[in-house]
């Protein structure tokens, strides 16, 4: 993993009051050809580790993956937001992926196709829940999701996500 980055070093944050999140374009993994929420919470790990948001990618997966055995964090509608807190996360972030095609994310049959990582450190727990409340704000709202799940490209993708609200900066 790179170095950690600091919240000055990236243009693009989710902030709601003092609490930040990064994420940005670049956190964005396009086509992401998983076949297992393994192999899916892996890729996108591995993006945050690439950017230097994790100092072990291995104990930040387990600790993820531990998080989705207790409960689905599927939201339906082909949206799924795995996340957790841990000592392997560096700084708070957020990385999206759009599968290749959707798969089976919980027990009831529930399909995902668009997932949002989120990791905190084990102290961010105001971080981790103010990006769970504004993910969760645009995901809920049906037409926000459904255009998300027909973006062409990442551009598309990030544009309609971060559409008309100010919350979000940067890319």
């Amino acid at each position: 993993a790179g170095t950690s980055p600091s919240r000055g070093e990236l243009t693009g944050y989710c902030e709601t009051g003092e609490v930040a999140m990064h994420f940005n374009q670049e956190m964005i993994v396009w086509q992401l050809p998983a076949t297992s929420k393994e192999q899916a919470v892996g890729v996108l790990s591995a993006r945050a580790d690439e950017l230097g948001f994790l100092n072990d990618r291995e104990q930040f997966i387990r600790s993820v993956m531990a998080r989705e055995r207790l409960i689905s964090t599927s939201l339906g509608g082909g949206m799924a937001v795995p996340h957790g807190r841990s000592s392997a996360v560096n700084v708070g972030f957020i990385v999206a992926g759009r599968l290749v095609s959707p798969l089976l994310w919980d027990d009831d049959g529930e399909k995902a196709e668009v997932l949002f990582l989120i990791g905190a450190p084990t102290d961010g727990s105001e971080e981790h829940l103010a990006a769970l409340a504004w993910l969760a704000q645009r995901l809920t709202d049906g037409e926000t999701a459904g255009r998300l799940l027909q973006a062409d490209n990442a551009r598309c993708f990030w544009q309609i996500l971060t559409a008309g609200d100010g919350v979000l900066a940067g890319g």
